[in-house]
Protein backbone atom coordinates (compact mmCIF):
# COMPACT_ATOMS: atom_id res chain seq x y z
CA UNK A 1 0.00 0.00 0.00
CA UNK A 2 2.80 2.46 0.91
CA UNK A 3 4.61 1.68 -2.35
CA UNK A 4 1.45 2.24 -4.39
CA UNK A 5 0.85 5.57 -2.66
CA UNK A 6 4.41 6.67 -3.35
CA UNK A 7 4.00 5.87 -7.03
CA UNK A 8 0.82 7.96 -7.18
CA UNK A 9 2.36 10.94 -5.42
CA UNK A 10 5.40 10.93 -7.67
CA UNK A 11 3.45 10.75 -10.92
CA UNK A 12 2.05 13.42 -13.22
CA UNK A 13 -1.69 14.13 -12.85
CA UNK A 14 -2.06 12.80 -16.40
CA UNK A 15 -0.15 9.53 -15.82
CA UNK A 16 -1.86 6.41 -14.52
CA UNK A 17 -0.06 4.43 -11.81
CA UNK A 18 0.34 0.65 -12.02
CA UNK A 19 -2.77 0.13 -9.86
CA UNK A 20 -5.88 2.14 -8.99
CA UNK A 21 -5.32 4.91 -6.46
CA UNK A 22 -6.34 3.43 -3.07
CA UNK A 23 -7.78 6.63 -1.57
CA UNK A 24 -9.88 7.29 -4.66
CA UNK A 25 -11.09 3.69 -4.80
CA UNK A 26 -12.28 4.13 -1.22
CA UNK A 27 -14.25 7.21 -2.23
CA UNK A 28 -15.93 5.21 -4.99
CA UNK A 29 -16.76 2.38 -2.58
CA UNK A 30 -18.30 4.89 -0.18
CA UNK A 31 -20.63 6.17 -2.91
CA UNK A 32 -21.83 2.62 -3.57
CA UNK A 33 -22.50 1.86 0.09
CA UNK A 34 -24.43 5.12 0.37
CA UNK A 35 -26.73 3.60 -2.29
CA UNK A 36 -26.08 6.34 -4.80
CA UNK A 37 -25.69 5.99 -8.56
CA UNK A 38 -22.27 5.49 -10.12
CA UNK A 39 -22.38 8.93 -11.75
CA UNK A 40 -21.90 10.37 -8.25
CA UNK A 41 -18.30 9.11 -8.36
CA UNK A 42 -17.44 11.76 -10.97
CA UNK A 43 -17.19 14.40 -8.23
CA UNK A 44 -14.59 17.09 -9.02
CA UNK A 45 -13.89 15.54 -12.44
CA UNK A 46 -17.33 16.56 -13.74
CA UNK A 47 -18.09 20.13 -14.76
CA UNK A 48 -21.66 21.15 -15.56
CA UNK A 49 -21.54 23.85 -18.25
CA UNK A 50 -25.20 24.11 -19.27
CA UNK A 51 -28.69 24.14 -17.80
CA UNK A 52 -32.17 23.86 -19.34
CA UNK A 53 -35.55 25.04 -18.08
CA UNK A 54 -38.02 22.19 -18.62
CA UNK A 55 -41.09 24.29 -17.90
CA UNK A 56 -40.90 23.73 -14.14
CA UNK A 57 -37.28 23.68 -12.99
CA UNK A 58 -33.78 24.21 -14.32
CA UNK A 59 -31.95 20.95 -15.00
CA UNK A 60 -28.25 20.22 -15.55
CA UNK A 61 -27.58 19.36 -19.19
CA UNK A 62 -24.23 20.06 -20.86
CA UNK A 63 -21.31 18.52 -19.00
CA UNK A 64 -17.64 17.71 -19.47
CA UNK A 65 -16.06 14.75 -17.67
CA UNK A 66 -12.30 14.43 -17.19
CA UNK A 67 -11.25 10.78 -17.36
CA UNK A 68 -8.44 11.31 -14.89
CA UNK A 69 -6.59 8.63 -12.89
CA UNK A 70 -8.61 9.72 -9.84
CA UNK A 71 -11.94 9.47 -11.64
CA UNK A 72 -11.24 6.02 -13.12
CA UNK A 73 -10.07 4.79 -9.68
CA UNK A 74 -13.31 5.96 -8.06
CA UNK A 75 -15.45 4.50 -10.85
CA UNK A 76 -13.79 1.09 -10.64
CA UNK A 77 -13.89 1.25 -6.84
CA UNK A 78 -17.67 1.60 -7.06
CA UNK A 79 -18.05 -1.28 -9.52
CA UNK A 80 -15.64 -3.47 -7.54
CA UNK A 81 -17.74 -2.98 -4.39
CA UNK A 82 -20.97 -3.58 -6.28
CA UNK A 83 -19.96 -6.64 -8.33
CA UNK A 84 -17.47 -8.23 -5.87
CA UNK A 85 -14.64 -8.79 -8.37
CA UNK A 86 -11.46 -10.67 -7.73
CA UNK A 87 -8.23 -8.68 -7.83
CA UNK A 88 -7.41 -10.04 -11.30
CA UNK A 89 -10.64 -8.61 -12.76
CA UNK A 90 -10.00 -5.22 -11.18
CA UNK A 91 -6.43 -5.19 -12.51
CA UNK A 92 -7.59 -6.23 -15.99
CA UNK A 93 -10.05 -3.38 -16.24
CA UNK A 94 -7.57 -0.87 -14.87
CA UNK A 95 -4.84 -2.00 -17.28
CA UNK A 96 -7.17 -1.71 -20.27
CA UNK A 97 -8.11 1.83 -19.30
CA UNK A 98 -4.46 2.74 -18.76
CA UNK A 99 -3.71 1.68 -22.34
CA UNK A 100 -6.36 4.10 -23.60
CA UNK A 101 -5.85 7.08 -21.29
CA UNK A 102 -2.30 7.12 -19.88
CA UNK A 103 -0.32 10.26 -20.62
CA UNK A 104 -3.26 12.03 -22.26
CA UNK A 105 -5.86 14.58 -21.27
CA UNK A 106 -9.12 12.82 -22.11
CA UNK A 107 -12.62 14.20 -21.68
CA UNK A 108 -16.16 13.15 -22.52
CA UNK A 109 -18.31 16.12 -23.53
CA UNK A 110 -22.10 15.89 -23.60
CA UNK A 111 -23.82 18.81 -25.32
CA UNK A 112 -27.56 19.34 -25.67
CA UNK A 113 -29.81 21.23 -28.06
CA UNK A 114 -33.30 21.44 -26.55
CA UNK A 115 -36.47 23.41 -27.26
CA UNK A 116 -36.74 26.51 -25.13
CA UNK A 117 -39.70 26.45 -22.75
CA UNK A 118 -41.63 29.58 -21.81
CA UNK A 119 -40.60 30.93 -18.41
CA UNK A 120 -43.13 33.36 -16.94
CA UNK A 121 -40.80 34.39 -14.11
CA UNK A 122 -37.91 35.35 -16.38
CA UNK A 123 -40.21 36.61 -19.17
CA UNK A 124 -38.69 34.34 -21.81
CA UNK A 125 -40.64 32.87 -24.69
CA UNK A 126 -40.52 29.35 -26.07
CA UNK A 127 -38.49 28.65 -29.19
CA UNK A 128 -37.49 25.72 -31.39
CA UNK A 129 -34.39 23.58 -30.97
CA UNK A 130 -31.15 24.85 -32.53
CA UNK A 131 -29.20 21.65 -33.35
CA UNK A 132 -26.13 23.59 -34.48
CA UNK A 133 -25.42 24.62 -30.87
CA UNK A 134 -24.50 20.99 -30.11
CA UNK A 135 -23.27 19.83 -33.52
CA UNK A 136 -21.23 22.73 -34.90
CA UNK A 137 -18.73 23.11 -32.08
CA UNK A 138 -15.03 23.62 -31.39
CA UNK A 139 -13.06 22.62 -28.30
CA UNK A 140 -9.91 24.13 -26.80
CA UNK A 141 -7.87 23.22 -23.69
CA UNK A 142 -6.28 26.23 -21.99
CA UNK A 143 -4.47 27.24 -18.84
CA UNK A 144 -3.24 30.54 -17.50
CA UNK A 145 0.52 30.90 -17.43
CA UNK A 146 2.87 33.27 -15.67
CA UNK A 147 4.60 34.86 -18.67
CA UNK A 148 4.51 35.27 -22.41
CA UNK A 149 6.48 32.57 -24.23
CA UNK A 150 5.59 32.32 -27.93
CA UNK A 151 3.11 33.27 -30.65
CA UNK A 152 0.97 30.18 -30.03
CA UNK A 153 -0.31 31.70 -26.81
CA UNK A 154 -3.49 33.74 -26.49
CA UNK A 155 -2.59 37.29 -25.49
CA UNK A 156 -4.94 40.09 -24.38
CA UNK A 157 -4.57 43.49 -22.82
CA UNK A 158 -4.75 43.46 -19.04
CA UNK A 159 -8.31 44.85 -18.83
CA UNK A 160 -9.40 42.06 -16.48
CA UNK A 161 -6.73 42.47 -13.82
CA UNK A 162 -8.70 40.68 -11.08
CA UNK A 163 -9.55 37.72 -13.32
CA UNK A 164 -6.98 37.80 -16.13
CA UNK A 165 -7.49 35.82 -19.33
CA UNK A 166 -3.97 36.24 -20.63
CA UNK A 167 -1.45 34.88 -21.35
CA UNK A 168 -3.16 31.55 -22.03
CA UNK A 169 -1.42 28.41 -23.17
CA UNK A 170 -3.55 26.68 -25.81
CA UNK A 171 -3.77 22.96 -26.56
CA UNK A 172 -5.74 22.02 -29.69
CA UNK A 173 -7.43 18.66 -28.91
CA UNK A 174 -8.53 15.90 -31.24
CA UNK A 175 -12.30 15.41 -31.39
CA UNK A 176 -14.08 12.08 -31.91
CA UNK A 177 -17.91 12.18 -32.09
CA UNK A 178 -19.32 9.22 -30.15
CA UNK A 179 -23.04 9.55 -30.85
CA UNK A 180 -25.96 11.87 -31.51
CA UNK A 181 -29.34 11.04 -29.97
CA UNK A 182 -32.69 12.57 -30.85
CA UNK A 183 -36.01 12.14 -29.08
CA UNK A 184 -39.11 13.92 -27.88
CA UNK A 185 -38.01 14.26 -24.26
CA UNK A 186 -34.76 14.23 -22.30
CA UNK A 187 -35.36 10.78 -20.81
CA UNK A 188 -35.30 9.25 -24.30
CA UNK A 189 -32.02 10.85 -25.32
CA UNK A 190 -30.34 10.02 -21.99
CA UNK A 191 -31.03 6.28 -22.13
CA UNK A 192 -27.54 5.41 -23.36
CA UNK A 193 -24.58 6.18 -21.13
CA UNK A 194 -21.36 7.45 -22.65
CA UNK A 195 -19.29 4.46 -21.48
CA UNK A 196 -21.55 2.08 -23.44
CA UNK A 197 -20.91 3.80 -26.78
CA UNK A 198 -17.31 2.72 -27.47
CA UNK A 199 -15.41 -0.51 -26.82
CA UNK A 200 -12.53 1.53 -25.44
CA UNK A 201 -14.69 2.29 -22.39
CA UNK A 202 -16.00 -1.26 -21.93
CA UNK A 203 -13.97 -1.75 -18.69
CA UNK A 204 -16.10 1.00 -17.13
CA UNK A 205 -19.42 -0.66 -17.94
CA UNK A 206 -21.31 -2.58 -15.24
CA UNK A 207 -22.08 -6.27 -15.58
CA UNK A 208 -25.71 -5.80 -16.56
CA UNK A 209 -25.31 -2.85 -18.89
CA UNK A 210 -28.20 -1.98 -21.15
CA UNK A 211 -28.43 -3.31 -24.69
CA UNK A 212 -26.34 -1.54 -27.29
CA UNK A 213 -27.91 1.14 -29.40
CA UNK A 214 -29.38 0.04 -32.74
CA UNK A 215 -29.61 1.97 -36.01
CA UNK A 216 -33.23 2.83 -35.18
CA UNK A 217 -32.64 4.28 -31.72
CA UNK A 218 -32.56 8.01 -31.09
CA UNK A 219 -32.95 9.21 -34.67
CA UNK A 220 -36.13 11.35 -34.54
CA UNK A 221 -37.19 14.18 -32.25
CA UNK A 222 -36.65 17.81 -31.29
CA UNK A 223 -34.47 17.04 -28.23
CA UNK A 224 -30.82 16.42 -29.16
CA UNK A 225 -27.81 15.14 -27.23
CA UNK A 226 -24.34 14.95 -28.82
CA UNK A 227 -21.43 13.13 -27.17
CA UNK A 228 -17.76 13.69 -27.99
CA UNK A 229 -14.41 12.33 -26.84
CA UNK A 230 -11.96 15.21 -26.54
CA UNK A 231 -8.29 14.31 -26.18
CA UNK A 232 -5.25 16.56 -25.89
CA UNK A 233 -1.55 16.06 -25.31
CA UNK A 234 -0.51 17.18 -21.82
CA UNK A 235 1.73 20.25 -21.90
CA UNK A 236 5.44 19.92 -21.34
CA UNK A 237 5.33 23.24 -19.46
CA UNK A 238 4.15 23.52 -15.85
CA UNK A 239 0.68 24.84 -15.04
CA UNK A 240 1.56 27.61 -12.55
CA UNK A 241 -1.89 27.77 -10.93
CA UNK A 242 -2.62 24.02 -11.00
CA UNK A 243 -5.79 24.39 -13.00
CA UNK A 244 -6.96 24.32 -16.59
CA UNK A 245 -10.09 24.76 -18.68
CA UNK A 246 -11.88 22.96 -21.48
CA UNK A 247 -13.61 25.58 -23.61
CA UNK A 248 -16.51 24.96 -25.98
CA UNK A 249 -17.25 27.34 -28.82
CA UNK A 250 -20.68 27.17 -30.46
CA UNK A 251 -23.23 29.54 -31.93
CA UNK A 252 -24.63 31.67 -29.13
CA UNK A 253 -22.72 30.06 -26.27
CA UNK A 254 -19.15 29.69 -24.99
CA UNK A 255 -19.24 27.42 -21.92
CA UNK A 256 -16.04 26.81 -19.96
CA UNK A 257 -15.33 23.71 -17.84
CA UNK A 258 -12.79 24.35 -15.09
CA UNK A 259 -10.68 21.63 -13.47
CA UNK A 260 -8.09 21.65 -10.69
CA UNK A 261 -5.01 19.43 -10.70
CA UNK A 262 -4.38 17.14 -7.73
CA UNK A 263 -1.37 18.05 -5.64
CA UNK A 264 1.67 15.88 -6.35
CA UNK A 265 5.40 16.08 -5.66
CA UNK A 266 5.96 17.24 -9.23
CA UNK A 267 2.98 19.62 -9.03
CA UNK A 268 3.21 21.37 -5.63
Amino acid sequence: MILSLAIVLASSPFQFPAEPIPAEMARGEKVYYQRKGIERTLMEDRAVVGKWFDGKTKRDTDQIIWLSPRMVSRWLGYLNAKEKWGKSELNRRWTEMVQVLDGKMTFVAELYALPKKEDFFELTESSATKPETALNVRFLVTYLTDKERDDAQHIETMVRKRNPQSPLEREEPSIAPLAVFKGYDTDLIQRWQWHSLDEAFAPLSPEFAQAKRTAYDGVVGDHLRAIYVVQATPPDKPMPWNRFEVRVFAIGKEPVAKFKLPLTKSNP
